[in-house]
């Protein structure tokens, strides 16, 4: 239910009263944490160069993966999805989210665009093969003989991948009629069947032969060229093989949905399970130098020097992770998103600290002494500052439920989320006992504590308790059926942050009133306090405020802008004793960023938010998600819009919007209920602006 019509107008005319702020220093972004999604990889035939194509660029290492350098800069600005990569002696072709290809004959310093083969779409996959390139796409094969200058259809059909041995070009096919693998003996001007009994993800190497990785069929391996096809590896719980590499010693096989590799060291005939210790990710690409293999995932890059058992971090450098959760304890930091990130120095440098933990989404942290909790969306986990490695703390919490909310209360833990409510354990989290006396609502989005009580924000308004949770009573709200997404509390008053702006309250008697502030009723994410100050993030930027909240100032110097008007989003926050640490939303600006709280000056002033000046298209929240998520667009002037969701094999599964927009902000519900978990990709085209974004499905 939206806010009173009252309440808005109340809101926005309290916004329009104030003027631009100034501050003194901006921010600095931190030495991490890394881990953006890898979409392709791909090593130079010396096996000295290493490339990473990412949403926001490509990537390149010269020492192993240990650092990483961002190449191409100008060259991808306006097309930075990078989908695919294939690498010669003399040339290094990256294909993009756009349709465009791009050629680099001195190791990916220099790039020259070599056209689209086909408008409008997306490049899935490319190849070398002598003096011929091609690209595969979700309309067929092309072809160029002379760099780009012109492209030839060779094949009709939608392309997943495209695979070369030796003069055979190979291509995988999503259409199981005319068979999953295509192959050409003659340039491409002629195809036939090669498989097509099973869905085909990706081809690669192991040893001389050729082998296919499928969609829940297992590994199949051909020695003659593709002529015909035996089962290796039989399927397993319905898995998906993504990816292929080989070092001199063994071949590898990437999978999605487990973590796990698989390893031959008979060319492809045997295949050995390698279950991850540490839990890398699902595995969307391979590479490989030296005996260092290297994994692609939506987590980062990761690399294994023992065959895969064991995996760490390997993107210095390169795209910031998206941080959900912040958890602070002296100069002690833990950031949350897929995995935990450790920072030991105020959030100056990170390092990965996931030794552990499962493919979970991490949406809140706490840290007790030297104790640190985990609430994920498979469950809650603990670990410890002297004993790095996280553990399943589930018993008790119901197995459908999904924390989001975790915090401690002396020597007692608290962990909230849908459908459950309220846990409490007494014993470190080894226990739990549901505590939900008194509160109407058990979809807990946030858990305060403050001395001796307890507050939980639910859609029902905020629940309070003084007895470590065994009774709750409703402290209510004044902004309708919306999460409180955010708490924080000063020695005499209650703040919440909601999807409709900030809200205050005595802690004696409750009274919820809207708080007087320039970014009025936009969604307050994050909270933080000190003695002298109140600190919000916010969907349109950061806020620091003196007092009780009455004079503020916009602190946004330094950031990206998600939506082109200036102002970032800031996800959540974290305060140190000497600094303040937000993560910022966006493919390109977005990140960990820190400033000294000694130089957050207050003024009375702030800025409202402009109109858009530029189409913008901005990832989907919450993302992961299941089964609804929002994405939102901005639209400068007046277009024909049209929003759409594809899977990964190009095909339409659900169009969001399909008419004229006036000029504005906005925001369209996208429910995937009937979809398969998995990545799709959601498109706007709007006159002459296009832009493609990922989304990620978990059930």
């Amino acid at each position: 239910m939206k806010p009173p019509v009252q309440l808005l107008t109340l809101l926005a005319a309290l916004a329009s009263m104030f003027a631009t702020s100034t501050l003194i220093a901006g921010w600095t972004r931190t030495n991490g944490p890394y881990g953006g999604e890898i979409s392709c990889t791909a090593t130079d035939p010396s096996g000295t160069v290493l490339f990473a194509g990412t949403g926001v660029g490509l990537y390149r290492s010269t020492d192993s993966g240990v650092h990483w350098n961002s190449v191409g800069t100008e060259t991808f600005t306006d097309d930075p999805w990078i989908e695919a990569l294939a690498v010669s002696d003399s040339l290094v072709v990256a294909g993009t989210s756009r349709g465009g290809v791009y050629l680099s004959s001195d190791r990916g310093t220099t790039w020259r665009n070599a056209g689209t083969p086909y408008s409008q779409t997306f490049t899935t996959s490319v190849a070398i093969s002598g003096s011929d390139l091609y690209a595969g796409n979700p309309f067929g094969v092309f072809r160029t003989s002379d760099m780009g200058k012109t492209w030839t259809q060779t094949y009709s059909g939608q392309i997943a991948g495209l695979f070369v041995d030796g003069t055979r070009l190979f291509s995988v096919s999503s259409q199981v009629t005319s068979g999953v693998v295509q192959v050409s003996t003659d340039r491409g001007d002629s195809w036939s069947g090669s498989f097509s009994w099973v869905p085909v993800q990706t081809l690669g190497r192991a040893g001389s032969s050729v082998v296919a990785g499928t969609q829940g069929f297992g590994i199949y391996r051909s020695t003659d060229h593709g002529a015909t096809w035996s089962m290796v590896a039989p399927p397993e719980s319905y898995y998906t093989i993504t990816a292929f590499t080989q070092t001199s010693e063994a071949a590898y096989a990437g999978v999605a949905g487990a973590p796990r590799v698989y390893r031959s060291t008979d060319g492809g005939l045997h295949w050995s399970k390698y279950d991850s210790v540490n839990s890398v990710p699902s595995i969307s690409c391979l590479a490989a130098i030296g005996s260092r293999i290297f994994a692609g995932t939506d987590r980062g890059l990761y690399a294994s020097t023992d065959a895969g058992a064991n995996w760490f971090h390997s993107d210095d450098g390169m795209q910031p992770a998206i941080i959900n959760a912040f958890a602070v304890s002296g100069r002690n930091v833990l950031a949350g998103t897929w995995g935990v990130f450790l920072s030991t120095d105020a959030g100056l440098t990170w390092k990965a600290f996931e030794r552990g933990m499962t493919d979970g989404y991490v949406s809140a942290l706490a840290i007790r002494d030297t104790l640190f909790y985990a609430a994920a969306s498979n469950g809650v986990f603990r670990s410890s500052l002297n004993a790095p490695q996280w553990t399943s703390c589930n018993t008790g919490p119901e197995g459908s439920m999904y924390p989001q909310a975790v915090c401690t209360l002396g020597s007692e833990v608290f962990v909230g989320g849908p459908p459950g409510g309220v846990y409490r354990s007494t014993d470190g989290g080894i226990t739990w006992a549901r505590e939900m006396s008194g509160v109407t609502d058990g979809y807990i989005d946030c858990l305060l504590a403050d001395g001796t009580k307890l507050w939980a924000g639910t859609p029902s308004g905020v629940f309070a308790s003084i007895d470590s949770g065994a009774t709750w009573t409703p402290d209510g709200n004044a902004w309708g059926s919306a999460y409180a997404l955010a708490l924080a509390a000063t020695e005499s008053r209650i703040y919440a942050g909601t999807p409709w702006g900030l809200f205050w309250s005595n802690k004696d008697v409750v009274t919820w009133n809207p708080v007087d502030s320039p970014f009025g009723a936009i969604a307050v994410t994050a909270l933080g306090v000190t003695a002298e100050q109140l600190f919000a993030a916010t969907t349109g930027g950061f806020y620091a405020s003196t007092g009780v909240a009455t004079h503020w100032i916009a602190s946004n110097d330094g950031l990206s802008s998600v939506w082109g008007n200036g102002l970032p989003e800031i996800l959540t926050l974290a305060v140190t004793d000497s600094s303040v640490i937000i993560s910022v939303n966006g493919d390109i600006g977005g990140g960990v960023f820190l400033q000294p709280r000694s130089q957050i000056v207050t003024a009375i002033g702030g800025t409202q938010a402009p109109a858009p000046t530029a189409f913008q298209l901005a990832q989907n929240f919450p993302n992961p998600f299941n089964p609804a998520t929002t994405i939102a667009y901005d639209v400068p002037r007046q277009a024909f819009v049209n929003l759409t969701v594809y899977d990964m094999l190009g095909r339409a599964v659900a169009i969001l919007v399909n008419e004229m927009r006036q000029p504005g902000h906005y925001e369209v519900r996208f429910d995937a209920g009937r979809l398969a978990s998995g990545m799709y990709l959601y498109r706007l085209q709007a006159n002459d602006y296009v832009a493609t974004k990922r989304a990620l499905v978990v059930k």
